[in-house]
């Protein structure tokens, strides 16, 4: 796979090891490239390493699954046309494992063609809204609960949120937020920031002026920290909570970032005495070794991992062939 522009979509498939036979076509479309590169890079790493792990495997019911991975670099026009390639050219039988930011512009298409999606980057609103989404973790509803209650839970009283305004899924955290602060007895305050911006004394001294004293900034990780930073050059330093979608590396040597509380919507994928997250970085370990320790290694790479498992059972369960259709 290869960084793709915003108008073009990129393809790989996966090759075959153990298992033998006419393969189970899969495909899945990722914004790999584009404004939230930074915190997305991987993902497409972790949905190759779930198909190349079941293929060393012996694949799926004696048969290797055939990983077609598609790049939208979050431009909604490519990203529906990978959607078409993938159903009317590759035949896919399901997309495993999307973490497309602008799939909305797709969902109905793909459900009108009976082709299911199964897993992927659950907290986008497409998981709550169409039935042809088959979520494999928490959404978006249950994670900001989980932030606000962190806060709430540390006695803290006013909860900020700062909303990148790149993409849409961080826009939907503010009614949200709000409507979840209030019922905590939270007051409230949000504003939305550029990934762009030079800097964001503005943002910080509003949220210090209005008395937010646990601040979320929804945006991505190499984001959130540039806004820590800039919020203590002006003494500002609120309880950061989070979601663990947006943390990253570099983090746990970021001194602005220390004792950040985080909420998430799946397994914590850091934490390998957990026996499904030890098969995670095992598989990373040995299919893509240089992302673990990487900065392009965040939560997300484990959201379409975890699509993959969930097709993976199911497939299983169900009997899936090469000959299967979507419905099926």
């Amino acid at each position: 796979l290869t960084a793709a522009p915003a108008t073009t979509g990129t393809t790989q498939s996966t090759s075959t090891t153990s298992a033998k036979g006419a393969p189970i076509v899969v495909g899945t479309i990722c914004t790999c490239s584009g404004p939230e590169a930074a915190v997305l890079s991987g993902v497409s790493k972790g949905v190759q390493a779930w198909a190349d792990s079941v293929n060393a495997q012996g694949g799926i019911n004696g048969h290797p699954v055939k990983l077609i991975i598609k790049d939208d670099g979050q431009n909604p026009a490519t990203s529906l046309q990978d959607a078409k390639e993938l159903v009317e050219q590759d035949h896919v039988i399901a997309i495993v494992g999307e973490v497309s930011l602008v799939d909305n512009t797709w969902a109905s298409y793909v459900a009108s063609k009976g082709v299911p999606v199964v897993g992927g980057i659950s907290p986008e609103a497409t998981f709550l809204t169409n039935p042809d989404f088959f979520p494999s973790g928490a959404q978006l509803v249950v994670q900001t609960a989980g932030t606000v209650a962190l806060a709430k839970q540390a006695g803290k009283t006013h909860l900020g949120i700062m909303y990148c305004s790149e993409a849409p899924v961080c826009a939907q955290v503010v009614p949200l937020g709000k409507g979840l602060a209030a019922l905590n007895g939270l007051k409230f305050a949000s504003a939305s920031i550029s990934a762009t911006a030079p800097s964001y004394t503005a943002p910080c001294l509003a949220q210090k002026s209005a008395g937010v004293d646990a601040l979320f900034i929804a945006d991505n990780a190499p984001i959130v920290s540039r806004v820590a930073a800039s919020c203590a050059q002006q003494g500002y330093k609120p309880l950061q909570v989070s979601e663990i979608t947006a943390s990253a590396n570099n983090w746990l040597t970021d001194p602005n970032m220390q004792g950040t509380l985080l909420s998430g919507t799946n397994v914590n994928p850091y934490d390998t005495s957990t026996p499904a997250v030890k098969e995670f970085q095992d598989a990373l370990n040995t299919y893509a070794p240089a992302l673990v320790k990487s900065s392009a290694f965040s939560n997300d790479v484990i959201f379409p991992w975890i699509g993959g498992k969930l097709f993976e059972a199911a497939a299983k369960a169900g009997h899936v062939s090469p000959t299967s259709t979507g419905a099926e």
